[in-house]
């Protein structure tokens, strides 16, 4: 019996465990009345196990949840036909990832009316199952209470001491927060995202008038003074 496992769900903690019942040649049918998975961790100092049921024969596959992150699985199954139960399928292995968590609040070092310049370091890779394959910068006005879906990808770099990305357009004399999720490689490989730098303020806009006619004179008594005069 092919057992094969792979990531399913909406993060990397859980793990769809798919299989092909064997048939009879002449019949196509398997005879097959109830299959059951069985997984147990091999890395933990605390055993974690259990077993699932199938009792239609016609599924094909199942989602383990509620695995435990950094944890190293052994998987097998049986099935149960009406002259008795299988032995075991070979055993197949799989590692729970523990997403990244980024640990760091972006900076802002260069503003202007329209835009602001922000870096962020790299993930620190205390928490979390590398690799980190890239960086998602989200940005909100600091008077909204919720991120949006929209964001920024930088790709990672082993050799990259600081990320750096200049966003624009922005509205004039407004504040904006920011955050950094880092994540790693495969589907819904996001983790927790960071520390929110907030409250960054653009500049009022440029009001496009340009001074001419510029002239200085000295003033004052003891002639300490300038006077600069303009049209």
């Amino acid at each position: 019996m092919n057992v094969i496992a792979e990531v399913d769900g909406e993060d990397q903690e859980n793990v769809k465990i798919s299989w092909k019942v064997p048939t009879d040649d002449i019949s196509c049918s398997s005879g097959v009345t109830m299959l059951t998975i069985f997984y147990a961790s091999i890395n933990m100092e605390t055993l974690h196990e259990g077993k699932f049921t199938i009792t239609d024969p016609s599924n094909t596959s199942l989602t383990l949840t509620d695995l435990k992150p950094e944890g190293n699985y052994s998987i097998q199954m049986t099935l149960a036909t009406s002259g008795g139960e299988s032995s075991s399928s070979d055993e197949i292995y799989y590692y729970i990832p523990r997403l990244p968590e980024y640990q760091a609040a972006p900076t802002v070092i260069h503003v202007s009316s329209d835009s602001l310049t922000v870096n962020w370091p790299p993930w620190d890779g205390v928490i979390g199952t590398p690799p980190v394959v890239e960086f998602r910068l989200f940005t909100k006005e600091s008077e909204s209470e919720d991120w949006p879906s929209t964001f920024i990808t930088v790709n990672a770099s082993d050799d990259q001491e600081m990320y750096s990305v200049m966003m624009t357009p922005f509205e004039p004399d407004t504040e904006y927060d920011f955050r950094v999720t880092a994540v790693r490689e495969g589907p819904n490989g996001d983790g927790t995202p960071g520390p929110v730098l907030i409250r960054t303020k653009t500049y009022c806009r440029d009001p496009g008038i340009t001074p001419t006619n510029a002239e200085t004179s000295i003033a004052g008594d003891q002639q300490e003074l300038i006077n600069v005069t303009w049209t």
